[in-house]
């Protein structure tokens, strides 16, 4: 008897399912195979499912829980579009791609983290995911794309990684409560109204040295006389006489450099050789910065690896540590 090793297309759409979990056979599950099961609340995957096809679990609107297969490297358009009840994802570290709106309208989605295996990621991905609270970018990544977090209304800060090279069109539209975005020196292109409509936008750091000729309506929104534009000590004025970033508050980068407080470890923060180790209750991710203020680290897990030694900055909510490793 030859193997089913797919779930076809529309197998399951609009069926009464509840709860489903699939077996260690199948690598593939088609076009809408479960388009607008509306009550199902829970699947799980075998570790054989290498890929999930365009809209496969699209409007499942009751969904709250998936476990993803650990060999899964591409999620189709799409294909978690509109669960409005999912509140939490964990994507594997083989994932390569992602379409299209794959999880656009995820409205209760918290937090993502996209490893760095993946290299791409479609337009929309996570389009009007309205409460999305952090976002951790692959470093993979060479493109943010269109709209890919537009409308994530309650995300209060992104760090766009080292190796980007594009920042597309209204990649951060309408994040109404984004107050703080990190630009690394590789970006070379910010598209039209990248950042429109980001009206609590109050501090930017740009580690681009030449300023980058862009539209007006890329800060189109954004209040930019009382924003704080943070760059390197040497661009300050070629930003201050560049067209759109002058209207900003241009000012140098802040320089933490200093031995003054530096500990080796406090009752949250512990150092081991070079890595950090985060204890108690976390109430806010976690933030590592180097002494020009550039983000080595920005997520949730415990035990960071810096990878380098120097002293370093260490933010748990509200409270910032000096390390030095």
């Amino acid at each position: 008897t030859p193997k089913i090793l797919y779930i076809d297309a529309r197998a399951f759409a609009n069926s009464g399912l509840t709860e489903i979990s699939i077996p260690k056979e199948i690598e593939t599950i088609a076009n809408q195979a479960f388009y607008k099961c509306e009550a199902l609340k829970k699947i799980d995957f075998s570790d054989g499912v290498k890929e999930i096809k365009e809209a496969a679990f699209s409007y499942c609107s009751a969904l709250e829980e998936i476990h993803l297969s650990k060999v899964l490297t591409k999620i189709g358009k799409e294909a978690f579009y509109a669960c409005s009840s999912l509140t939490e994802i964990t994507l594997p570290k083989k994932l390569i791609n992602i379409g299209e709106d794959a999880f656009g309208a995820c409205l209760k989605l918290e937090n993502i983290t996209l490893p760095n295996s993946i290299t791409a990621v479609g337009e929309g991905a996570f389009y009007g995911c309205e409460g999305l609270l952090l976002v951790e970018l692959s470093k993979s990544m060479t493109i943010i794309p269109d709209n890919l977090l537009s409308k994530c209304t309650k995300l209060q800060k992104i760090i766009i990684p080292e190796g980007i090279n594009k920042i597309a069109y209204q990649a951060f539209s309408n994040c109404s409560s984004l107050t703080q975005v990190e630009i690394p020196s590789s970006v070379n292109s910010i598209e039209g109204a990248s950042f429109k409509a980001c009206e609590s936008l109050n501090e930017i750091y740009c580690y681009i040295k030449e300023p980058l000729t862009i539209e007006e309506d890329v800060f189109k929104g954004v209040n930019v006389g009382t924003c704080n534009l943070y760059v390197t000590a040497e661009s300050i004025e070629q930003y201050k006489n560049s067209e759109v970033w002058k209207d900003f508050l241009v000012k140098p980068i802040p320089n933490t450099t200093g031995k003054n407080n530096v500990i080796q470890q406090n009752e949250i923060v512990k150092v081991c050789g070079n890595t950090i180790t985060i204890q108690g209750e976390l109430t806010a991710p976690i933030h590592i910065m180097d002494t020009s203020g550039k983000t080595i680290y920005y997520g949730t897990e415990r035990e960071i690896s810096v990878g380098k030694h120097g002293i370093f900055l260490v933010k748990t909510g509200h409270k910032v540590t000096r390390v030095m490793l």
